[in-house]
């Protein structure tokens, strides 16, 4: 029997079942992903976009399957079968998440297609519960953010941020800030500090107890100035960037640290882009903030967008809210360090 596994690592939370296809399967947030597929690299891909198995112990989740079939051994084309949610606007939802490395577009005339960049030619074509897909260059890594987003979409009860996230003092501390602003930095110069790393691409509210889950992706580790713990560790590793500069590795790779539970959310951090040294200030949220919480789509879906933002707005007035200029990583992760123990010390 041909087997595949789904990660990298040998530890993560994944059982694997024998199939004449390669088979894996985990749980995501209280969500049984089931993917059966004849490409073994895609599983592998799925493996990286979603990090290890999210089963959290001791914290009630409801139960949800989603079964996926991917047959992508031959042609220009493959075919994806996705049984087990209610989505009935695939290409609507999958332009929800284009980005400037994944720049998706609608096609004119057709609400079934999707197309990539200026291509004329549709990247995915969708009818009921399957698509078809183009076989471009980055098709698994496309794919699979589709899969990922899906399954997040399940969670409606959640929100989900482009955010990093880390515990101090067993506290749960949300790092906030356009893209390129040093969240996930900041977040392993902490975690190499002893803190607890939650995630450093995508943070995971719980509104309805207030809970900070963990979701440890492997982490993006971008060119330019990093922790001296996680300078010293990368180069230990023969991890090599992908096509856009990013190392992209598990954090127990890099960083001795123990798995995490849920805690509750106590502070929100903006992240105000550079200077020459680092300086934090505690704020009063207002609409700036809000504007700039970037929730994730999924999260907000037609039906619970109202909903959502006024979960956001109590959400920052439960929390202490601070702006942050970074200096360098040792200095800013050892500024927030002090600045939030002072704040929770009693």
């Amino acid at each position: 029997m041909n087997r595949a596994a789904l990660v990298l690592r040998t530890d993560a939370a994944f059982s694997f079942l024998e199939t004449t296809l390669p088979t894996g399967s985990l749980n995501l947030f209280g969500v049984d992903l089931e993917v059966t597929a004849d490409d073994s690299l895609f599983l592998d891909e799925l493996g990286r976009v979603l990090g290890s198995g999210h089963r959290l112990a001791d914290y009630p989740l409801a139960s949800h399957v989603m079964r996926v079939h991917v047959d992508a051994a031959n042609g220009e084309w493959g075919k994806v079968v996705v049984h087990g949610d209610d989505l009935r606007d695939p290409a609507g939802f999958l332009l929800s998440f284009g980005s400037a490395t994944i720049p998706l577009r609608a096609i004119d005339g057709r609400d079934d297609a999707v197309a990539l960049g200026d291509s004329d030619e549709p990247l995915f074509v969708f009818d009921g519960d399957s698509a078809a897909f183009r076989r471009v260059p980055r098709w698994r890594r496309i794919l699979a953010n589709f899969l990922m987003m899906r399954v997040l979409r399940l969670r409606s009860e959640f929100l989900f941020f482009h955010a990093a996230s880390v515990g101090i003092r067993n506290a749960g501390v949300m790092l906030v800030g356009p893209k390129g602003t040093g969240k996930s930095t900041l977040s392993l110069a902490l975690a190499a500090r002893g803190h607890a790393f939650y995630g450093d691409e995508m943070a995971v509210y719980n509104p309805i107890d207030g809970m900070l889950l963990p979701f440890r992706r492997p982490v993006g580790i971008k060119p330019g100035p990093r922790a001296s713990a996680i300078e010293s560790a990368l180069s230990r590793t023969t991890a090599t960037p992908d096509e856009e500069g990013m190392l992209r590795i598990p954090v127990t790779d890099v960083l001795d640290i123990a798995d995490v539970i849920p805690q509750a959310l106590r502070t929100v951090i903006f992240l105000k882009g550079f200077g020459p040294s680092a300086a934090m200030q505690k704020i009063e949220a207002g609409r700036d903030e809000l504007a700039s919480m970037q929730p994730i789509a999924a999260s907000m879906q037609d039906g619970t967008k109202a909903s959502h933002v006024f979960q956001m707005i109590r959400l920052l007035s439960h929390c202490q809210c601070y702006h942050l200029t970074a200096g360098g990583p040792d200095e800013t992760a050892a500024l927030v360090e002090r600045q939030l123990e002072l704040a929770q010390a009693p």
